[in-house]
């Protein structure tokens, strides 16, 4: 859905009509990425695995739904690439990942105490004939740390009053 929102119907070609899908797809056959910014901050591509190739990203077992298994291949640090989408052979799917090393810490907010950050990430498609120009586009994304809240639970305590010796019965095992 983003790739038609986002991408496909903002191309303008023939008179004001929007691109299709096969038509952006055979027209911009590379991409480039431009910048990458942590909370405004430029970070140093120069010292990151970069790739924009679809094999360096795992989908995991579950092609359509996140299933855990989804992860960076290849040893890389950022990937930005488009991904055939695994129902419809003729849709893609934008994958931005980045590992531990690029997040890196995550800024801290004294207001609400959280810790969040933003990225945001330029990039090019490039129409290699020139015909068409290329386009540049940024994609934005905030990566926030879940509320901690930890609370007593009674039934963990002895008589559900949180004092005294917890009951702990051993294991016994049948051999």
């Amino acid at each position: 859905k983003e790739m038609n929102e986002k991408i496909y119907h903002m191309v303008k070609f023939d008179g004001g009509q929007s691109m299709s899908k096969t038509q952006f797809h055979s027209i911009y056959t590379d991409m480039e990425i431009l910048e990458l910014r942590k909370d405004g901050k430029k970070v140093d591509l120069s010292k990151l695995a970069v790739s924009k190739v679809a094999t360096d990203w795992q989908e995991g077992s579950d092609k359509v739904g996140k299933d855990g298994k989804e992860a960076i291949k290849n040893n890389k640090d950022l990937v930005f690439a488009l991904l055939h989408d695994a129902e419809d052979n003729t849709s893609y799917n934008l994958v931005w990942a980045m590992n531990p090393k690029t997040v890196g810490t995550l800024a801290y907010n004294e207001s609400t105490k959280t810790y969040a950050s933003t990225f945001e990430i330029d990039v090019k498609y490039i129409d290699e004939a020139g015909l068409n120009g290329d386009i540049k586009q940024t994609f934005k994304q905030t990566i926030v740390v879940p509320a901690q809240k930890f609370a007593y639970q009674g039934t963990f305590w002895k008589n559900g009053k949180g004092e005294g010796v917890f009951n702990v019965n051993p294991i016994v095992y049948t051999t």
